[in-house]
Formats: C-alpha cells, sequence, structure tokens
C-alpha cells in the first residue's frame, strides 16, 4: 500500500509504501519526502501508529528516528 502525504504548509511530503516481502515473512518499508527531516518525521508517525501491534518489529524504525535526537 503507498501512501502520499503532505507536510510543511502544503508542499508534497513525500510518500510511504508498506509492503510484504516477496522471500521473506518480513512487511518491507520505504519512505520518501521533499521536506528536509521528512523521512525521520514520517518514520517516528509510523512508530507511534504501528506501536504495540502484535507481531511487528518495529526496534530498527525506533533505532532510526532515535538517530536524530
Amino acid at each position: 500500500m503507498r501512501i502520499n502525504y503532505i507536510l510543511d504548509s502544503g508542499l508534497m511530503g513525500g510518500w510511504f509504501l508498506l509492503r510484504l516481502s516477496l522471500h521473506d515473512p518480513v512487511l518491507a518499508l520505504n519512505i520518501e519526502s521533499d521536506v528536509q527531516g521528512g523521512v525521520r518525521r514520517t518514520a517516528a508517525a509510523l512508530v507511534s501508529v504501528l506501536d504495540g501491534a502484535e507481531g511487528i518489529d518495529l526496534e530498527k524504525l525506533k533505532e532510526f528516528v532515535a538517530k536524530a535526537e
């Protein structure tokens, strides 16, 4: 599923794509943004939405978000 979003005063923010891997039992996540810091902001938002969901390991995503702090 690809989601387009807007950040910062109506500028095109970017998109993220969450899909099943073709070969491994994992979800693949791709994030792109045209806004400075948009990828990390999107990752943080996804962590807040998905945190606590059963069967989803968010450790690598949380590490990525924490690097900005």
